[in-house]
């Protein structure tokens, strides 16, 4: 591969990460019609994948705190509890305490924030699904370099942010 041939993967490789970034979007407005056919209150634009990603965490994690959800999420416990303070308004969470430990605060999920869950779930299935088709056209080998490739290029983008203080 020559400077230019790879100059052109990576303008590739920005158009992939636009893509990601434009796709994130998208997600949110597929979200809107499915939340209806579910039958989930409180959905709107400003709807974030980081709340979905906590609801997702809270149905799955038992006594989840905001240390665990931070640890599991990769993100700060003040953004947990930014985001926890959206889910309560919308009535998808609920803050519980153990008897005796008014200290210790743990979230479970409301009757609606356990339908967000399993419409979550089941978009997630189908995802994953899509992209298992989708990856039939490679042979064993072409995936492994495709599973390495994208390892190191998540250390460098991970590297990147540390080096800029974003982490």
């Amino acid at each position: 591969m020559d400077d230019q041939e790879k100059k052109l993967f990576y303008i590739k490789l920005q158009k992939l990460i636009n893509q990601f970034e434009a796709y994130e979007e998208v997600e949110k407005k597929r979200m809107l019609p499915l939340a209806a056919l579910w039958g989930i209150s409180n959905v709107n634009r400003s709807l974030t994948i980081s709340e979905i990603h906590l609801v997702e965490q809270i149905g799955l994690l038992e006594r989840a705190n905001v240390t665990r959800l931070a640890e599991k999420l990769k993100l700060t416990k003040g953004a947990i509890t930014k985001i926890s303070t959206k889910l309560l308004a919308r009535g998808w969470i609920e803050k519980l305490t153990i008897e005796g430990n008014l200290k210790e605060v743990f979230y479970q999920l409301t009757d609606q924030g356990n339908l967000v869950h399993h419409a979550y779930i089941q978009y997630h299935e189908r995802a994953e699904n899509q992209f298992q088709q989708f990856i039939q056209k490679y042979t064993d080998n072409e995936l492994q370099f495709i599973e390495r490739l994208i390892g190191d290029l998540t250390e460098v983008i991970d590297y990147s942010m540390n080096l800029d203080g974003m982490k």
